[in-house]
C-alpha cells in the first residue's frame, strides 16, 4: 500500500471531477454521442422523475440541449407537458 500515492489521488480527485464533469462537459459528451446511430440509451430517469433544485434555472442553451437529447432518444417526449412543467425543456 502506497498511502502517499492514495492521498495524492484523493486530493486530485475533486479537481478532476469539477473540471471534467461540469454540466457543460456532460452535455458535450451526450451531444457527441448523438452522431452515433443507436437508440439503446433511454433518459427515463430524467424524463420521469428528475426535479431541479428549486433555486436552479437552466439556461436557454441547456434547455435546447435537453430537448435535442430527448428528441434523439425518446422522441415521444419531445414536448412533454411534464418536462415543460418541471422547466427541463
Amino acid at each position: 500500500m502506497n498511502r502517499a500515492m492514495y492521498k495524492e489521488l484523493q486530493l486530485q480527485g475533486r479537481d478532476f471531477v469539477e473540471k471534467n464533469n461540469t454540466p457543460q462537459k456532460v452535455a458535450e459528451k451526450i451531444m457527441n454521442s448523438l452522431s452515433i446511430k443507436t437508440t439503446e440509451y433511454q433518459p427515463s430517469f430524467f424524463i420521469d422523475k428528475f426535479l431541479l433544485n428549486t433555486e436552479q434555472k437552466l439556461s436557454k442553451e441547456i434547455l435546447r440541449l435537453n430537448k435535442e437529447v430527448i428528441r434523439k432518444y425518446s422522441p415521444l417526449y419531445t414536448n412533454s407537458p411534464s418536462l415543460i412543467q418541471r422547466n427541463l425543456i
